[in-house]
Parts: C-alpha cells; sequence; structure tokens
C-alpha cells in the first residue's frame, strides 16, 4: 500500500470505519455544503478508498489462497461498484472500481461514485460495508483437499483428522481458485466483522434460486457472489467413523432442506403444466440431489410435453389471399387510362390494359351506334358501374391528386390562416368572436347583479355557387382523344384551388386595399382608433423589414378584446395578447421576407447576429397580390380565427357526369357533360387577428 494511502485519515463519521478517505475533485466542505452542491450539480463524483476483504476466518467460512491475492486484487480495476450484488438493475450501480491492490492481508480498492444516490448515501453513512463478488475456476475442501461439491464436509464445522498417526482438529472451510474479480457492492450484513465483505456467501443462493458452484469459468461461465450450502450428491454418503451422528444427521437435514428450495425455485420457472411438476416435485422432494439431475429430468419433461401437445395444436385452413372481384379490374384498368391513382387495395391488380376512352365507352354501355344510350345486352364489361360513374371515380381522383400537386405548388396558402369550417346547409353563416365576455363586476353585500355585457360577432356571409361543364363529346369519344379527357380533371382542380386562392387573397385587396367593409361601418383595414365605432388601428404604410414586423406584431398583440358592439365598450376589453404568426406578401417581397423570418442570422447593417425572428413567423407568397410593397399580418387561426372558410359538400370541387340517353345534352347535342361544383362562403369575422400595410 502506497504510503499516501496510509496517511490517508478516516472519516470522521464513526460509522464509516473501513474506508480509509475519499475526495471529490478539490471541492472541500463540510457535510450540508457538499450535500447541496451534489443536488446542484456542482459535485458530479466521489472518490473514497475502502478496505473491502482482509483476510483470516469469515462467516461463511471462505478462503483464498495467499498466493493469487496480488493478482486477483488486480483484475478488480474497471469493475463496478454496486448495492447488494443486483448486477441486473442498472439502477443499482453506484460507480466503478478505479484501482485494486493486495497489502499486509488486505483488499483495498479506489471507488469512484458517480451517481446523486451514492453520493448522498455515502455522504450519510450508508455505504460503510462492502462484499465482492468473483469467478473462480475450481472449490476444494480444507480438510480433505477434495473437490468440495463431491465431499461431504460441511463448513464451519472442525473434523479429527489422522496424519502420521498424529491425530489433529481441521476447520473446514471452502478453498477458491483460480480467481479474477467481478464486482464491489455496499451491503448491510457483510461476511466479515470490520471488513464488509462476502455478505450471504453459502447461506441464501440456492433457495433464491441462484447456480449452484462450478469447475470452470471459462468452460461455463459460473462466477461466486453469494452461494449457498453446495449440493454433494445425488444419494447420501454414510458418515466417517470419526463423525459424531449428531452432526450427520443434521446436515444430512440441512443438505435436503436446501435441495428442496432449488427444486422449488427450478419447477416455479420451468413453465411445465401443473401435473407435470407435481411429479417432478415427488420424484425429488426430500432427496438430496445434483442440480445437473434436476435439470435433465425438466429438460426431459418438456420434450416429453411438447411431443404429447403437438396433435392438440389448432390450425386453421388455408387462407386465400390476393383475389379481386371483376369491378374492382375494370376499376383499377380506368383508373390506369386516365392517370389516376388505384383505390386502396388494387395497387397489385394486373388489369387487361384499355386501349382508350372509346373502348371503355363501348365495353360499358354497349353503344356501338353511339346513341348516348346504355345496351346491357351488349356491354361486355359486367360491372355495377356505368361508364359515367367509372369516369368520374377516376377523375375525381386526379381532381384530388391535381388539388395537392398545386398546394405544394405554393397555392394553397391560404389555409395556413382560415379556418375551414363544413356546414349542413346553405344558410347564411354568421361569426362567431373569441374574447367576447367582459370582466366580472363587483357586488357588494346584499347589492344586485347586473347583466353580464356578451358581445357577439354580426358579421355574416352567404355561400356562392361555383360551376361550370366540360363536354365530353361523341365525337371525342369516338376519335379516341383520351389525352384531352385525361386533361379536364387537371384543369378543374387548378380552377378551384385558384378561385379559393383568389377570394381569400380579395380579403386584403378589395375596397383599394382596405379590405371589405365591416358590420360596424369600418374598413377592414383602418386607422381609426379602436375606442371609435369601426376603428380596427390595423393599418399601416411602413415597407417590411424586421424592425417592422416587431411594430406590426406590437399592434396586433395589444389589440383589446371585444366585448360588445356598444358604447362605452369599445376597445375597453383587456389585451388580446396574440403574437402574429404569419407574414403575407407578394412575389416581389419573397427574398425579403425569407431574409427576415427563415435566416438562421441577422445581417441588417453588416452586424452578424442571431435572428431572433427564425421559426416565429412563417412568409407566404400570395400569387394574386400585384402590388409589389404591400404585405400583411396574420395570427395563428388556432387561436383566433380572423377568416372563416365555409364549405358545403367539401373543400374540394365535386365532378358530375350527365350520360343519359334521355339527358338534353346528350339527346340534342351528342355529348357528356362534366360538370363541376363549388359551394364556397369566406367569412371576415373578426380584424383583431389582421393587419396590413399598404406601402
Amino acid at each position: 500500500m502506497p504510503e499516501q494511502f496510509l496517511s490517508q485519515p478516516y472519516l470522521s463519521n464513526a460509522s464509516l470505519p473501513p474506508i480509509l478517505g475519499f475526495q471529490n475533485g478539490g471541492i472541500e466542505g463540510g457535510k450540508a455544503d457538499m450535500l447541496s452542491k451534489i443536488e446542484s450539480g456542482e459535485i458530479d463524483h466521489l472518490d473514497f478508498q475502502a478496505v473491502v476483504f482482509k483476510g483470516g476466518k469469515n462467516r461463511n467460512f471462505y478462503r483464498f489462497p495467499d498466493a493469487e491475492m496480488s493478482s486477483f486484487a488486480a483484475t478488480y480495476e474497471g469493475r463496478p461498484f454496486l448495492r447488494n450484488h443486483d448486477e441486473y438493475d442498472i439502477d443499482a450501480r453506484d460507480g466503478t472500481i478505479l484501482r485494486s491492490f493486495y497489502l499486509m492481508g488486505e483488499l483495498c480498492q479506489d471507488i469512484r461514485l458517480t451517481t446523486r444516490k451514492g453520493m448522498i448515501s455515502l455522504l450519510e453513512g450508508q455505504i460503510d460495508r462492502f462484499s465482492i463478488g468473483w469467478f473462480f475456476d475450481k472449490v476444494t475442501c480444507s480438510v480433505c483437499t477434495q473437490d468440495f461439491r463431491t465431499c461431504h464436509h460441511w463448513p464451519g464445522r472442525e473434523y479429527t483428522v489422522s496424519h502420521d498417526n498424529v491425530q489433529t482438529n481441521v476447520l473446514c472451510e471452502v478453498i477458491f481458485s483460480g480467481l479474477s474479480g467481478k464486482e464491489t457492492s455496499a451491503v448491510n450484513v457483510p461476511a466479515v466483522e470490520g471488513t464488509s465483505i462476502l455478505a450471504n456467501l453459502k447461506a441464501n443462493t440456492v433457495g433464491a434460486g441462484s447456480p449452484s458452484p462450478t469447475t470452470s469459468r471459462r468452460t461455463s461461465g459460473k462466477e461466486k457472489e453469494s452461494m449457498t450450502a453446495p449440493i454433494l450428491s445425488t444419494t447420501p454418503q454414510d458418515p466417517p467413523a470419526d463423525n459424531m451422528p449428531a452432526q450427520t444427521t443434521e446436515g444430512a437435514k440441512l443438505l435436503a432442506q436446501q435441495c428442496g428450495f432449488v427444486l422449488t425455485a427450478a419447477l416455479n420457472a420451468s413453465n411445465l403444466p401443473e401435473l407435470t411438476r407435481a411429479r417432478i416435485k415427488r420424484q425429488f422432494d426430500g432427496q438430496v440431489f445434483q442440480l445437473a439431475t434436476l435439470d435433465a429430468e425438466i429438460e426431459a419433461a418438456r420434450t416429453e410435453v411438447a411431443s404429447l401437445s403437438a396433435a392438440s395444436l389448432v390450425q386453421g385452413p388455408a387462407r386465400i389471399s390476393g383475389m379481386a372481384a371483376s369491378a374492382d379490374q375494370v376499376s383499377a384498368a380506368v383508373d390506369d387510362l386516365l392517370g389516376a391513382p388505384r383505390s386502396a387495395g388494387q395497387e397489385n391488380l394486373k388489369p387487361a390494359r384499355l386501349s382508350g376512352i372509346r373502348e371503355l365507352y363501348l365495353l360499358t354501355t354497349g353503344d356501338y351506334e353511339l346513341h348516348g344510350g346504355f345496351y346491357p345486352e351488349r356491354a361486355s364489361l359486367a360491372t355495377t358501374s356505368d361508364f359515367s360513374g367509372l369516369v368520374k371515380n377516376a377523375l375525381n381522383k386526379v381532381v384530388a391528386r391535381q388539388w395537392e400537386a398545386l398546394g405544394r405548388a405554393g397555392y394553397d396558402w391560404w389555409q395556413s390562416i382560415v379556418k375551414v369550417e363544413h356546414f349542413e346547409s346553405l344558410n347564411d353563416i354568421t361569426g362567431i368572436l373569441t374574447g367576447t365576455v367582459g370582466a366580472l363586476s363587483t357586488v357588494a353585500e346584499q347589492g344586485e347583479y347586473t347583466e353580464l355585457p356578451i358581445g357577439d360577432s354580426p358579421e355574416t356571409a352567404s355561400f356562392t355557387k361555383y360551376g361550370n361543364y366540360i363536354p365530353l363529346t361523341l365525337e371525342l369519344i369516338d376519335r379516341d382523344e383520351t389525352r384531352k379527357l385525361k386533361q379536364y380533371p387537371i384543369e378543374l382542380a387548378n380552377a378551384g384551388i385558384r378561385n379559393i386562392s383568389k377570394l381569400i387573397a380579395a380579403v386584403f385587396t378589395d375596397n383599394a386595399a382596405i379590405g371589405p367593409t365591416m358590420a360596424d361601418t369600418g374598413a377592414l383595414f383602418n386607422t381609426t382608433a379602436v375606442t371609435t365605432l369601426g376603428g380596427h388601428k390595423n393599418l399601416l404604410t411602413t415597407a417590411l423589414t424586421a424592425a417592422e414586423w416587431d411594430v406590426v406584431a406590437a399592434a396586433m398583440y395589444n389589440q383589446p378584446m371585444l366585448i360588445k358592439q356598444a358604447a362605452g365598450y369599445y376597445g375597453t376589453g383587456s389585451k388580446m395578447a396574440v403574437e402574429p404568426r404569419f407574414c403575407l406578401v407578394p412575389r416581389a417581397l419573397r427574398k425579403a421576407a425569407f431574409d427576415a423570418f427563415l435566416n438562421a442570422w441577422d445581417v441588417t447593417d453588416n452586424k452578424h447576429s442571431e435572428n431572433l425572428l427564425k421559426g416565429n413567423v412563417v412568409p407566404l407568397v400570395v400569387p394574386e397580390w400585384t402590388d409589389a410593397t404591400d404585405w400583411a399580418a396574420v395570427a395563428d387561426p388556432a387561436i383566433v380565427p380572423g377568416i372563416v372558410l365555409g364549405e358545403r359538400f367539401g373543400i374540394k370541387p365535386e365532378i358530375f357526369i350527365a350520360n343519359r340517353e334521355t339527358d338534353p345534352a346528350v339527346f340534342m347535342n351528342d355529348e357528356h357533360r362534366l360538370k363541376v361544383r363549388h359551394f364556397l362562403a369566406v367569412l371576415v369575422q373578426d380584424f383583431r387577428p389582421l393587419h396590413k400595410s399598404n406601402v
């Protein structure tokens, strides 16, 4: 042991005699100060030195060869420091063994605690006794020098041994050899008084189901921590003549009891049926046996049970998959013809390819004379859907796909700033405001309650029907102009999404760029104070910059919540306290907006600093805006919706086909009509989450 180690003082806490010293990386102070620094993270580890093993007798009567102790001690370096030998629970690990050496009959270790729990336990005096775990190759009886697992001697008892006609009393001890370190643990009850080591080596493991000792860790990987009494033999051996009968009887009873513990634990973990476990229990109960014999019997029982139960396994009939009805085949063929995505479940179908729209029309209608009628006796494709239904479904799929494609191209910018709502009728829709309840009034004792002023949005909007039709003439069908038909739904989708984009953009550009007139008689965007009827105070004339955005954001943040549209209540509500989320710009301001809100660095005036607006503002380009300098700010509609887009039958346009023989267009014009219809209503219900800058 180095002199420095010997000279280090014991901890002042009297309950820690085995610990020779500790350090915390240079941080000094009393116990309370150190506990505080551990909790705050200022101290992230504690190192201490301890005697974890002393030579001589111990409670479990285990011994290590003196010749191996130095090399044995060195193998602990880098091994974990645990609690109670719990190697399977990561929470049981408190640190690592930094150094380990053997000197003057003591195994000493430098241990580093790295967990908060471990450091606090050390300072509180809970970590003050130790136990070691180890691997071994061989275990020998000190009395007969034979393999301990095959002899009948019991640790802790003295036996009379004759040697050269001289009788001496020899204490039975278990000698482990071929040693290497596994771990060191903090425990409550050490095996060696004053050294805190080897807790419960041979007392409890068998009862807990731990493995018995093995002869070689290299061949079977066994290890030693807390071993129980060894299992000596499958049959009791007669005691030597010099053994006392009482001792032999007592030892046999103890061995049988320990084997009973092993039997119970092994059967509980076997997952065998109850009847099989009962049979094995009757076979081994009350006997002394070796663990290998029990393991072999349990494995044989598993094989037996598996063989007997194999015939009772339920095997259902083979399942048929991959089948498709003829209607699915036709639907997939039409989708392929018109370039539409297939329906779910039809992705792997391989239908016959249609040559064009003419073939589809003739096969589904039987109308070879092009009268515009349906002749089932001549229709070759047996399907519940007629020609118009098949084409309509495919075209609607193309519309949906094109709608998404246009959205990715930027025409769905409006989805970020409006609240889309579905309505069950075409009645006029009325706005609903957020923050229309005033503060509760004070009521004096026995005073009268007054009516709470509650406002509602007076804004309304009516549904508008949008639509057109595209002729699908018999000439087009006969000329097999499939490419033209495939283009129709693309144009319809373009018209639908661009129409919505135009309607929402017009909210900011109508009426000379100050928006529609609201029910309070004021324009949507004006500079009038909010304390005045019709005053909105949401219009400026300054160009877009990061600094100006902050001015606009503050103006929206300070907008008062609306209480009631009546004199005395205008502008008296509390602050709305909502920042704008979206910045609307024309294409000409796209780069300026991206520089202000998306760049990671602010390079204004050639000064590089972190852009605090990045991630807080989303720039959106409005395709319909033509003024190169105007811009607007909009709050998140999920918090305060300013614009509501109402739909009656869906946000995407619907496609219908009129193709009956009795339809006037078919009779008079020889054409099937593809009709697109869209019911929409745009409601501006609140001016507070909207702000405009007309530069």
